[in-house]
């Protein structure tokens, strides 16, 4: 399983509501890729494409995207790169507190 950890470069600070409207905004794009929101978990969105499988964490600037298939998460890294100014941060080895390992199966 692979996993990227990403950074929102730019957002849309300064505003009364900016962390509701910056989830707004950017949770759009991964519907826009297939992804469907979770319904228990709203920051959590999740992709099953053919044999393709992705999970997207959004949590304020940071961003967690884990799956099965690393040549698919570039392609996913690289759109939201262009719709937005992301710092690819590599693999995390925690994400809110929590560890994070990979286990190849």
């Amino acid at each position: 399983m692979s996993h990227s950890y990403l950074l929102l470069q730019k957002s849309l600070y300064g505003l009364k509501q900016a962390p509701r409207q910056r989830f707004k905004t950017f949770s759009s794009h991964p519907i826009l890729l297939g992804f469907y929101p979770s319904t228990s978990e709203p920051s959590l969105f999740t992709l099953h494409q053919n044999h393709n499988q992705a999970y997207l964490l959004i949590y304020v600037d940071d961003i967690l995207l884990t799956g099965k298939d690393s040549q698919h998460l570039l392609r996913i890294i690289s759109f939201l790169n262009i719709q937005f100014s992301i710092k690819h941060l590599g693999f995390p080895s925690s994400f809110l507190n929590i560890n994070i390992t990979s286990h190849n199966n």
